[in-house]
């Protein structure tokens, strides 16, 4: 190639369907699995060359005006790691370039990936060592994510990038870029907040760098909002904060899984720029939860495209990896039925589990619970041990069959329910919270004749009630203040007498909760089950009474039934108030309409 143009070609061919022969004067593995060879200009003798025997595809970069001794084109193609062990010979074919040599020939050029970048590379022009960094970037998306892939790639990123000057957080800086927090949601999918402050023109370039190399442009998708603390901190007036602040949920092609190495980078209107070096914060899934989570509830949350396009998709996927990742670890039979029990009893446990003996010790004086399907459904999987050796010793107490359904992971109160369905086998689910017991004995059966005696209702629900007889549950109903553009689930009549009149009016209503709600096991697999969707706890059970409607089926309160709640001992965290409101906003933007529409 000439006047210094650059040429990225994938697979076999050139435009003439011959690529042209050219003699491998250096060589490097960038992985395991991963060959670079540099090549020189053309092998003398040789123009366009085809061969019958079986070529590697690969990719290539040439570089065009290349300073004596570099590279005139670098090679990249996956092959056998054991490849160049043997005797023969190898043949890559990529693009407009050729590599046909004896396997000898390349291992006697062999060399450190670094040593190699500095012999063949690092000479070309700042545009051409971009296009290979792209190049290799683009060649690791089509292969199985690796260590030492990774390592590789982030050693040719270190090795040829153009550096901006790093940002120095002081005051007088004329620029500065900072990030506060980088998560990982999956290897493709991150989510970072931070600030940038660029005073004398506008901002042109807010790019994120991965450690492997591949460049996300953030600035025209980025949420920006004020800070006033920077401002502050550079002492200027608070009218200089707005836009300074950043929020971005953003995605890579190729897989990123080192935890160091992040480069942010920003550049004005006249090219001027600066970098900060950044790495992930804790990757453990559920603290990157916490912290997205986190910004839904701050009064950046006044603006709904913060929520909608970086939270909700970064807590999507988050929820997603969840539901693939989490499954039944152990299985555990107390005791075992006579007969095929007619109601599976599914009872999420999590962290109390000292609400466990609370309710056998109700279980054992009522004689339906020993002829139910009980089954306790383990969320908090490191206290597996723990129940594993407790439950035995509940049993021989108590006397009562049960199962205990211990998870690899914490699933959510919407995936504990879901993965204990699907081990139930009673042709009736009653989803019961472990901080529900029993007013009297008797209830469960009461439960199933109500449900008997509506076969058009696709759920029912009791009287939830406190300790001191006030109402907890008596349904649902959902409001919406005046201009308010969410929707809140509201029990009806809470806090009220249990004996209050229009507390004990039973029928259909807009919604139940699921902390105790029985239903036709073959309808809670036709509507397919409770969404993982909404984070931990809370409007899960709503959205399904949605569904159900959807279905054409209604969900029924009976306040003839009535149980104790001590509402919250079974989800006691400081993040619940900030689950609940992504879970409302989430709730709203996905039956709003509906909602409208019944008034």
């Amino acid at each position: 190639m000439t006047g210094g143009s650059l040429g990225v070609r994938h697979g076999p061919g050139g435009p003439d369907g011959a690529p042209i022969l050219r003699a491998p004067v250096g060589a490097a593995w960038l992985a395991d699995n991963v060959l670079l060879i540099a090549c020189a200009p053309r092998a003398e003798g040789h123009d366009r060359v085809r061969t019958s025997r079986p070529a590697v595809a690969g990719s290539a970069v040439m570089a065009g005006d290349h300073p004596a001794g570099a590279a005139d084109a670098v090679v990249a193609s996956a092959i056998e790691p054991g490849a160049l062990d043997t005797t023969g010979s190898l043949a890559v074919h990529a693009g407009d370039v050729a590599v046909d040599a004896g396997v000898a020939d390349v291992r006697d050029v062999l060399a450190d990936l670094r040593e190699f970048l500095r012999e063949y590379v690092a000479l070309w022009s700042a545009a051409d060592r971009a296009s290979l960094i792209a190049l290799l970037v683009s060649l690791a998306a089509e292969l199985p994510a690796t260590r030492s892939l990774a390592d590789g790639l982030h050693a040719v990123r270190e090795a040829l990038r153009e550096r901006r000057a790093l940002s120095v957080v002081a005051e007088g800086a004329e620029r500065a870029v900072q990030v506060d927090r980088l998560h990982r949601i999956d290897d493709h999918a991150f989510y970072v907040a931070g600030w940038l402050w660029e005073p004398s023109s506008p901002v042109t370039t807010l790019r994120a760098v991965s450690p492997e190399g591949e460049r996300v442009d953030l600035l025209n998708h980025a949420f920006r909002h004020a800070r006033y603390d920077v401002a502050e901190r550079f002492g200027a007036p608070a009218g200089a904060a707005g836009g300074a602040g950043f929020v971005c949920h953003f995605t890579t092609t190729a897989p990123s899984a080192l935890a160091d190495g992040w480069v942010l980078e920003t550049a004005n209107a006249t090219g001027r720029g600066v970098e900060t070096f950044a790495r992930l914060a804790s990757t453990d899934p559920a603290a990157v939860r916490a912290a997205i989570v986190a910004d839904a509830s701050t009064d950046l949350a006044a603006a709904d495209a913060l929520v909608a396009d970086h939270v909700s998709p970064a807590l999507t996927r988050l929820q997603e990896l969840r539901r693939r990742s989490t499954e039944i670890a152990t299985h555990d039979l107390h005791g075992r039925l006579d007969t095929r029990a007619e109601v599976s009893v599914i009872v999420p446990l999590f962290e109390r589990t000292d609400l466990l003996e609370h309710q056998m010790a109700q279980w054992v004086d009522d004689p339906a619970m020993a002829e139910c399907e009980l089954i306790y459904v383990l969320d908090s999987p490191d206290q597996r041990d723990h129940v594993r050796a407790f439950a035995a010793g509940l049993f021989r107490l108590y006397d009562v069959p049960f199962q205990v359904v211990a998870l690899t992971g914490n699933a959510g109160v919407a995936g504990a329910r879901n993965l204990g369905a699907s081990v139930a086998t009673g042709r009736r689910l009653l989803f019961l919270d472990s901080d529900v017991l029993p007013a009297t004995r008797g209830w469960l059966a009461e439960l199933t004749a109500a449900l008997d005696a509506a076969p058009s209702a696709g759920a029912l629900s009791p009287k939830l009630i406190y300790e001191d007889d006030a109402v907890q549950h008596a349904g649902i109903s959902f409001e919406r203040a005046a201009g308010a553009p969410e929707w809140t689930a509201l029990h009806r009549f809470k806090g009220l007498h249990r004996s209050t009149p229009a507390a004990n009016a039973g029928g259909a209503v807009p919604a139940v909760t699921g902390a105790c709600m029985m239903i036709e096991a073959t309808l809670f697999d036709d509507v397919g089950g409770m969404s993982w969707d909404y984070v931990q706890g809370d409007y899960e059970d709503v959205d399904f009474c949605m569904r159900l409607a959807e279905a054409g089926r209604h969900v029924r309160y009976v306040p003839a039934i009535e149980l104790y709640h001590l509402e919250g001992l079974s989800y006691v965290s400081d993040e619940r108030a900030a689950n609940r409101r992504y879970n409302r906003w989430l709730f709203s933007r996905l039956w709003g309409e509906r909602l409208e529409k019944l008034g």
